[in-house]
């Protein structure tokens, strides 16, 4: 029995609340996050006063409460089963993630050992120090599922260049396709596979024709493949130097591409955030680097499934201090479609004068800083975006730590999560963290926050005074934001970011990061549509109708109810009264099986409405009529005559196919039992018309 939780915090208050708790056990100690184990109604008590103080906790799926006392009563018997089997000394360096590290010539692999293990506290964050320490640049998970790559790449040291992460098997993708991709990367890290025991089968060697003999293409698809080298990032994709001096770095945003992009989303629309153009501009010239007078325009937006080819191009000014860039868009893969313009400014390199870089604002440490601010749950920022219809998802929330407000400025700690650690390229600031900082400023802004003031509309980014990252920014920094009291007008906001580490020192930021207010309409309106396009609505439209040559269902008879002058006027239909006797239409089908007439279909029309009807009446005939009709599809439902044409059902002015035209509410109930009837039993064969009278 028993719960295991997951609490990320540091490993030191948690031990202290833990210690309050004698039958709790620490589980895991995993560096972001550190494993509770024991009685569920403790762990509950824990959980609830790390809530209190804004802390994450994830209750984690085990069957029994591992590496605490309540493994004790199993522990003997254990141990008496770990004593039948033979250990034998590892051939290779082992990492005991029971210590930490690394098993040697004198520590006994026997049945105590692995009892201790099972007991004991697992080490997993002081484990991957001990591998990094071993020179391991390469991290292979091997299990159905990546649950402890992001962690390890968390606590790997900052010092040491990030290792490869590669992942056996995950969930959605074919097992064959997951293992070649991490094979691939093994190989791009410079490992090289046996690869003549993955190809054991010789393959047997065809003469292709050299000529399009079928003149047919299968061009191989893509999904966003990317470079690595000087200039390269995973954001960039692939780069080219032109004649005219210009770089060109194209590459491909989908959200199957880059996952992380489906954790932004604007009233349902999944929208590449702005940071990413400075991002990519920055990646193209590396640290330290400095981007000014960044604009945004156009957003990127990426329907389903769909994809956008994404170019930056850099122009080199005249003094060599730097370039000019531009990023722009259109649909992957149409030629024909014109270019949007989404980002422009101006990227200057390391190289370039510093006299104008911007000097953080805050000469005090952070841990200083935030003792005179209030300290506000992230969860309550992202509620506060959701219910303007901006989603943060996991991979933007699971990186901020916590955070803290105070009067026109807010500090947030922005520490690498779960989700973005496995999705990390070679850039310098990824777009999520840029992204996170100008949403950590929002707070600083007083109305935002304050329900009072009505403040419904999103503000989005306008522009990038200057921002600039003097190095590559490490797994956990904090971002420092200032309010401009003097904005400009009630629909533009101002605000200055700094990044910085715990120590203060500076790092990067943003100046003038300037917002502006953008109406629900308008807004919608620049995403492609308007607010009616988050409806659904119904349309008719035209379509040919189809030849068919089959004739076995004209071929038969046809019994007709409710016309009866085209029954009389056609070879081949029976007319009958649908309403005054209901067992006739079943009478008919027995007699013509007994005599062994072909029989075709059933063509079924409600009677018309009445003069002057009543709501009475309405409700009357609805209930005759949906009786009669349900009469009659039991009965060709139990009968045993084959309708090759099925039953159609025939109503008037039931379905409005113009806006504000009149409907009759008993055809409309027997075109809705109609459609009950195809999707319920679609033996039958049955069909819908519905006429203008």
């Amino acid at each position: 029995g028993g719960r295991m939780v997951a609490v990320f915090t540091d490993a030191k208050t948690v031990e202290e609340i833990a210690g309050e708790f004698p039958r709790v056990s620490v589980g895991a100690y995993n560096g972001p996050n550190t494993v509770l184990s024991g009685p569920g109604e403790d762990l509950e008590q824990i959980v609830e006063k790390f809530g209190e103080d804004g802390i994450r906790c994830t209750w984690l799926q085990t069957s029994h409460a591992f590496h605490s006392e309540l493994l004790d009563p199993v522990l003997d018997e254990f141990e008496s089963y770990a004593a039948q089997l033979q250990f034998a000394a590892p051939t290779l360096p082992l990492v005991c993630n029971r210590t930490g590290a690394v098993l040697t010539a004198q520590t006994p692999l026997d049945a105590q050992y692995w009892r201790r293990h099972s007991r004991q506290p697992v080490q997993f964050a002081e484990s991957v120090r001990t591998i990094a320490a071993l020179g391991c640049s390469v991290l292979v998970e091997i299990g159905p599922q990546p649950v402890l790559t992001g962690a390890a790449v968390q606590v790997w040291p900052e010092h040491l260049a990030a290792p490869r992460a590669i992942v056996s098997l995950r969930k959605g993708v074919g097992d064959r396709r997951q293992i070649a991709d991490a094979l691939a990367a093994a190989y791009v890290g410079g490992h090289r596979p046996d690869f003549s025991a993955l190809h054991r089968q010789p393959r047997r060697r065809l003469e292709l024709p050299t000529y399009p003999f079928q003149r047919r293409r299968f061009w191989p698809k893509t999904s966003g493949i990317t470079v690595d080298g000087p200039g390269a990032s995973g954001i960039l994709g692939t780069a080219k130097d032109l004649a005219s001096g210009d770089s060109v770095f194209t590459s491909r945003l989908s959200v199957k591409s880059q996952p992380w992009l489906s954790d932004h989303v604007i009233y349902g629309t999944v929208v590449v955030p702005g940071a990413t153009y400075a991002a990519m501009a920055l990646a193209a010239v590396g640290t330290p680097a400095r981007a000014k007078e960044v604009f945004f325009y156009e957003p990127i937006i990426l329907p389903e499934k769909a994809s956008r080819e994404v170019q930056l191009t850099l122009h080199p000014l005249d003094d060599g201090s730097g370039s000019t860039f531009t990023v722009h868009s259109r649909p992957y893969g149409d030629r024909a479609a014109e270019w949007s313009l989404n980002a422009e400014g101006t990227v200057l390199s390391g190289a370039s004068d510093t006299a104008d870089e911007p000097v953080s604002v805050h000469t005090d440490p952070v841990d200083e800083a935030i003792e005179r601010l209030t300290r506000m749950r992230p969860q309550e920022l992202f509620e506060t975006f959701s219910d303007m219809e901006l989603a943060w998802g996991p991979t933007w929330s699971g990186s901020l730590k916590s955070l803290w407000l105070g009067e026109g400025e807010a500090i947030g700690d922005i520490v690498v999560g779960e989700e973005l650690a496995e999705q990390l390229g070679t850039e310098p600031m990824h777009p999520v963290l840029m992204d996170l900082c100008t949403g950590v400023a929002f707070p600083a802004f007083p109305a935002l926050l304050a329900a009072e003031q009505g403040v419904s509309d999103l503000f989005l980014p306008l522009r990038y005074g200057q921002v600039s990252l003097r190095e590559k920014m490490p797994r956990r920094f904090y971002c420092r934001a200032t309010w401009h009291t003097s904005a400009l007008d009630s629909e533009t906001q101002v605000f200055d970011l700094d990044f910085v580490d715990r120590d203060g020192r500076q790092l990067g930021g943003i100046r003038e990061f300037t917002v502006k207010r953008a109406p629900r309409e308008a807004l919608l309106r620049g995403l492609g549509g308007d607010a009616t396009r988050l409806l659904y609505t119904l349309g008719w439209h035209e379509v040919p109708v189809p030849s068919s040559d089959d004739n076995s269902a004209a071929a038969g008879t046809w019994l007709i109810a409710g016309f009866d002058e085209l029954a009389s006027a056609v070879p081949g239909c029976i007319p009958f009264d649908r309403a005054s006797d209901p067992e006739l239409l079943g009478q008919l089908l027995t007699q013509a099986h007994e005599r062994g007439l072909p029989f075709s279909g059933v063509v079924w029309r409600a009677a018309a409405p009445a003069a002057d009807e009543s709501s009475d009446d309405v409700t009357a005939r609805i209930e005759t009529e949906i009786a009669n009709l349900l009469s009659a599809v039991h009965t060709v439902q139990g009968g045993t005559v084959k309708l090759p044409g099925g039953l159609w059902i025939v109503t008037e002015k039931a379905v409005a196919t113009e806006s504000g035209e009149p409907v009759d509410p008993v055809q409309a109930a027997l075109w809705g039992f109609g459609r009950t009837t195809i999707n319920e039993e679609p033996a039958l064969h049955c069909k819908l018309v519905d006429c203008d009278g």
